[in-house]
């Protein structure tokens, strides 16, 4: 790692694993020799870690539950707290608001039966699901994790995270090629998976600027990165808030993880990102700024988010995939885009300003609300759901192919699929446009249930493809066990690919198995409580897929079940 301190405004303030203080915790007395001794105080130096009164490290000794969400905490600083209230967990605890930050970060959800086991020593396949989680890790190679001689101990809801990171080479396993799954994490096991990741934490603002090896992470606001290589990504962590990061001459090569930011905070100057954006800030008040010769190539909103292109030379924002939404958050455009795809049910979208080349709206985005100011144009508007199209802006070509449908403004030029009925400026329109007939079969769901404390709960389809399911009226206490889904044929495959929209990958080589709750969750329960599932997930949970077979047309599923308050 090269890297220059342009200027640093605020004295470091360390926060630390355990709740004592203690000056000059990176100055162990028993770290010389020891294998991790330059990784562990890297990461003291950094406010991730402390020692122990004595001034001791301890790098061989375990670490528990509750200490470990408290590093991540400390990496991430995370802003928002969950609801959720664990059996064995007080208020007044040290650790409890490091619990609630991470539950509501999606990084746990407790060890069932409604607690979360803080005093519990953690194994090295819950540190690594929680670590997949927390840096919104995908898996490539789902079987990379099949390499080590005792994988078959691997639970299968860690297998995702420990392939990842076995990929990625984070963790290469204990002599013997042995994971052990089962094995508790030591303190110093756990600060070098982080140190593989990441390259360098800026935790005080001010400038920066050379060349990062791994990834980076900006856990505050006032910062500005300038002339910088990022070989890995970029996390723009929660703990920015509500605050200012500029890129100014960044070259990032892989993913920027837009967590925090204020509206408007995140400046992007002459910058490249190669890979993804993806937009997941928890209040949906993120704002994005091209500026110059910036160029995103592709950008995933999984939250409410303003993009504004201004004085740019170069391609400014690519491909936008809108993926999830809150209630009430909306995608704000402003410049020139070229293709965006809605996938969310109850999408709101305001074309502020400049044009967009295709607006795709997905099947799954019904109830989506598009509102195209008077300085702003849609070419292209592809519309497979219902939708509302409000505004003074203009609509050049709109093709549709779903029921309730109603654009404002009359497009220059449109058709409707035969069998779908539109209102087009205030004139209800039947569509007579048959397209060339397509000659696979389809898969048709039939029946889609869900088991909770031994009881089935049927759900209702909303359209091919679409299901819900209610269970606003069970108590938390009651246990939500398996899904269940039948269709014809019966041995499609089931990919799932998002989970409340976030990318999640999972596949089931025939859906004549049940789908464990737990699968889904990341636990190694039977069950799960569904005063937990609500803790993480809200009052609402949408599972996205698709369902596919040789021979046959692929399915986009979507499955919405209603948790209650």
């Amino acid at each position: 790692m090269k890297l220059m301190f342009r200027k640093v405004f605020t004295a470091a303030f360390i926060i630390f694993l355990f709740p004592v203080f203690v000056l000059n915790s990176f100055a162990f007395s028993d770290l010389s020799g020891h294998w991790a001794e330059e990784v562990i105080i890297k990461w003291a130096d950094k406010e991730v870690v402390r020692g122990l009164p004595d001034g001791t490290f301890r790098p061989d000794a375990y670490i528990t539950r509750a200490e470990f969400v408290t590093v991540l905490n400390n990496v991430m600083k995370y802003v928002n707290k969950s609801d959720e209230k664990f059996n064995d967990v007080s208020e007044n605890d040290w650790f409890a608001e490091n619990v609630a930050k991470a539950v509501a970060a999606g990084v746990t959800v407790g060890t069932g039966s409604g607690g979360f086991g803080p005093s519990n020593l953690i194994t090295r396949q819950e540190a690594a699901v929680m670590i997949y989680r927390a840096f919104r890790m995908q898996v490539k190679d789902r079987n990379a994790a099949d390499k080590y001689s005792d994988a078959g101990q691997i639970a299968s809801w860690a297998k995702d995270a420990v392939s990842a990171l076995t990929e990625n080479g984070y963790v290469s396993g204990r002599p013997g090629n042995r994971f052990a799954p089962l094995d508790n994490i030591t303190r110093a096991e756990a600060l070098k998976i982080i140190d593989n990741i990441l390259g360098y934490i800026v935790n005080t603002p001010g400038g920066y600027t050379g060349e990062i090896e791994k990834s980076l992470l900006v856990n505050t606001g006032d910062v500005t990165l300038k002339d910088m290589l990022i070989d890995g990504s970029l996390y723009l962590s929660e703990g920015v808030d509500d605050g200012t990061v500029v890129l100014d001459g960044v070259t990032v090569r892989g993913d920027v993880f837009v967590l925090g930011g204020g509206e408007g905070g995140i400046i992007l100057k002459n910058t490249v990102v190669e890979g993804t954006m993806q937009v997941m800030k928890y209040d949906g008040k993120a704002g994005i700024v091209a500026e110059g010769s910036t160029e995103v190539k592709n950008i995933l909103v999984l939250s409410g988010v303003k993009l504004r292109e201004e004085n740019v030379t170069a391609a400014g924002f690519g491909n936008i995939r809108v993926i999830s939404l809150k209630q009430g958050e909306k995608t704000v455009l402003d410049g020139v885009f070229d293709e965006v795809e809605l996938n969310t049910e109850g999408a709101g979208i305001i074309i502020e300003n400049g044009s967009v080349a295709a607006l795709n709206i997905g099947s799954d985005a019904y109830g989506t609300l598009v509102e195209i100011a008077e300085n702003a144009e849609v070419n292209t508007m592809l519309i497979g759901a219902s939708a509302t199209v409000k505004g003074n802006g203009s609509v050049k070509n709109a093709e549709i192919k779903a029921d309730q449908v109603s654009i404002e403004m009359i497009p220059e030029n449109y058709r409707i699929y035969k069998g779908f009925t539109a209102n087009i400026g205030g004139t209800e329109t039947t569509g007579d446009y048959v397209p060339e007939e397509e000659t696979a079969a389809k898969i048709e769901p039939t029946v889609i249930y869900l088991s909770i404390s031994g009881q089935r709960v049927d759900g209702i389809f909303t359209r091919n493809g679409s299901a819900e399911i209610d269970l606003a009226g069970y108590d938390n206490s009651d246990r939500v066990e398996f899904i269940k889904i039948d269709a014809v044929p019966q041995d499609a495959v089931l990919k799932i690919t998002s989970v409340n929209g976030i990318p999640f990958e999972l596949e089931i080589a025939g859906i004549d198995e049940k789908i464990t709750v737990a699968s889904l969750l990341g636990s190694d329960n039977d069950s799960i409580s569904l005063g937990t599932i609500r803790g993480v997930f809200g009052s609402i949970v949408t599972i996205k897929g698709t369902l596919s077979k040789s021979g046959y047309d692929s399915l986009d599923v979507n499955l919405t079940i209603k948790l209650g308050e």
